[in-house]
């Protein structure tokens, strides 16, 4: 049997959720999937990791707006932190 892309993040993320971790990063965990499904995988993972930190590391605009701060890197320093609006993503595109 063989897994399709979405498949195989879907089932890493479920992996590491087993561990119930304090700290979870995500680092291009959805950039498989649809915006429909990656829209229900962040929701589903802000409630169930409801006090613990999730820092997702992207370059969709859509995951950007469903987050709760924005950090824009660049050659490995922060060089700005954003609240996610409509208006800062599309900045990002």
């Amino acid at each position: 049997m063989t897994l399709s892309g979405g498949q195989r993040q879907r089932v890493a993320l479920a992996r590491a959720l087993l561990a119930n971790p304090r700290i979870i990063i995500l680092d291009d965990t959805t950039s498989e999937v649809d915006a429909e499904t990656e829209k229900a995988i962040y929701e589903a993972l802000t409630k169930n990791l409801k006090g613990k930190t999730m820092i997702v590391i992207t370059q969709r605009p859509s995951t950007m707006a469903l987050a709760d701060r924005v950090l824009v890197m660049d050659e490995g320093r922060i060089v700005a932190e954003l609240k996610p609006s409509v208006e800062v993503v599309q900045v990002w595109r």
